[in-house]
């Protein structure tokens, strides 16, 4: 099952990575490089799937989890029925 899902990762890099395995597998993929960027794709691109680095600046795992808006009230990054992934390429070490 095809799905449509948005990326939002600062790395490009690793988006583009991400985003050729996915189209691979069938999917639509869209990337986000910033929060801002994040809220105009979701609103045109209506993401079946976010996924989303925790280490985004801008925006934060809870604003997505709302479905968080934009000043003008556009750019819903999520719906009800959106699922929401917390991934990153970072390794902390302690």
């Amino acid at each position: 099952m095809c799905q449509r899902i948005l990326d939002v990762e600062k790395c490009h890099s690793w988006a583009d990575r991400v985003a050729l395995l996915l189209e691979h597998l069938g999917h639509q993929v869209r990337i986000a490089c910033d929060a801002r960027a994040a809220l105009v794709v979701a609103d045109s691109f209506q993401p079946d799937v976010v996924l989303l680095d925790p280490t985004m600046e801008g925006i934060t795992v809870a604003e997505v989890e709302s479905a968080s808006c934009d000043a003008q009230g556009n750019g819903r990054v999520r719906t009800a029925d959106t699922s929401l992934f917390v991934l990153t390429n970072r390794t902390w070490v302690y």
